[in-house]
């Protein structure tokens, strides 16, 4: 578990929970089932020491923050802030150990305040992609000249299903033979993408792949041409 700081969602375990809870309730699960699927979600968590105190005070705060704050779990957290469970973990440094009692403080005060009217979340919209692992791709950089993507690969986490692909070692005008293509190797070295109409951003390499590259939000501005699949040749 990775924590920066002493806020209630200064941490990685909190910041998963949030998304996680905000997901069960954007597919239409309401309490108390949106619950019972974070708890199995999240056994692990609530056996771990230095996980449990995070789980149920931030659970306690995204149910009261979304109108659904169930008894069990204000009473479990309510109980943690008194009993100083959470404060234990904190007290190797004195100014983090305050600044985390003020946040379980106002914590407390939130959650023992009139709840706000029950929140309809929308459901969340997960990125998909109809590249197929063994297509080649071409883009036009700013001299004209084009370059060649390789798919070699899919990624899925929680936000849906991305493309993994590497550049291959080429660049031209006129598009190679597929002979040609079979044997080129990845490029090892960054090269400068156009980004928007005036700036140009830096696509940095880990072991030769760049990931997680041509989502949505760039689909205007980043125009892809298919050139043929290397796994059907």
């Amino acid at each position: 578990m990775g924590t920066w700081g002493a806020g209630l969602y200064s941490d990685d375990l909190a910041c998963d929970l949030k998304n996680d809870y905000k997901d069960f309730l954007g597919d239409g699960i309401e309490e108390p089932q949106a619950t019972q699927k974070i708890m199995d979600s999240y056994k692990f968590d609530m056996q771990d020491y230095d996980s449990k105190t995070v789980f149920w005070l931030v659970l306690a705060d995204l149910q009261w923050r979304h109108g659904r704050l169930q008894d069990e779990v204000k009473e479990k957290a309510i109980q943690i802030i008194d009993d100083g469970e959470d404060l234990k973990k904190w007290e190797h440094d004195r100014s983090l150990l305050y600044r985390r009692k003020q946040t379980l403080n106002k914590l407390r005060d939130k959650l023992i305040s009139p709840q706000p009217a029950k929140k309809k979340i929308k459901k969340r919209i997960l990125h998909t992609t109809d590249w197929e692992v063994g297509d080649v791709y071409s883009y036009q950089i700013s001299s004209g000249e084009y370059i060649l993507f390789h798919v070699n690969n899919h990624s899925k986490d929680q936000g849906g299903k991305y493309v993994v692909h590497g550049i291959l070692n080429w660049k031209g005008i006129k598009f190679p033979k597929k002979w040609r293509v079979k044997r080129m190797k990845y490029k090892n070295s960054n090269i400068i993408f156009p980004h928007g109409k005036s700036t140009k951003k830096s696509i940095k390499y880990a072991n030769n792949f760049i990931s997680i590259f041509g989502s949505k939000k760039f689909e205007n501005q980043f125009k892809f041409v298919i050139l043929w699949p290397i796994a059907q040749m």
